[in-house]
């Protein structure tokens, strides 16, 4: 099965720091059709599932035409799950809208967990507790995804953006889906789980200017490109 990961789209920023009212609108736009460009991908990569690791939006109350592009774009491809996190950014952004049968949204602070035959997504919004990380019945026999927005860390004094090192080790995970940075990143932890940051599509500015993108993951081979 072809899942493709996202992360940090980040939509709807204001982006007027630098640039002006209409060059920030025009900026917007563009970024929109960066996200339906993406879903474009994913269809035709044979995706069967789209993790989205959390920041979608940039604020929690984004523009009622942008969430509706969003969700259009969404349910055009009924073909692909969706898997939704919220991050920091965007708790309740999704508040009001009838969501497209094909969207499974996990808030911020909750978990959800979701089955394709062996393959098994563990989604956990923004701020859950540990307590939440050390419930998830993980099974080994199972190709496990952990779909998350934060750092992993023992860093307890941050306990709202981490996500505990020492549970992750403890449970038999193939991939983390991760979100929160903004660089693409990936490290092994133990033998088995590749943790990967899928970092920004696309640069909103030139602050950010690093490896930007998307993930592909062939759950067959567990390979993420």
């Amino acid at each position: 099965m072809n899942i493709l990961h996202i992360g940090d789209c980040h939509l709807d920023s204001s982006l007027e720091t630098e640039l002006s009212a209409s060059a920030a609108k025009t900026r917007r736009s563009e970024l929109l059709l960066t996200f339906k460009d993406i879903l474009t991908a994913a269809s035709r990569g044979n995706a069967r599932l789209c993790l989205i690791a959390g920041d979608l939006f940039d604020t929690s109350s984004p523009s009622h035409a942008t969430v509706s592009f969003v969700l259009g774009e969404i349910a055009a491809r009924d073909e692909i799950d969706f898997i939704l996190i919220e991050g920091n950014h965007d708790a309740d952004a999704l508040k009001g809208f009838a969501l497209p049968n094909n969207l499974h949204l996990v808030k911020a602070g909750q978990t959800g967990v979701f089955r394709y035959d062996e393959v098994c997504i563990y989604a956990v919004g923004y701020g859950a507790p540990f307590s939440s990380y050390m419930a998830l019945p993980v099974r080994e026999e199972d190709k496990n995804i952990l779909l998350a927005h934060g750092a992993i860390s023992t860093r307890a004094e941050e306990a709202g953006e981490v996500i505990p090192r020492e549970i992750i080790e403890s449970k038999p995970f193939d991939y983390i889906a991760l979100g929160h940075y903004h660089s693409h990143r990936a490290e092994r932890i133990g033998m088995r789980t590749t943790a990967c940051y899928a970092g920004i599509p696309e640069g909103r500015g030139f602050d950010e200017t690093g490896v930007c993108g998307v993930v592909f993951l062939d759950t067959d081979t567990m390979r993420a490109e």
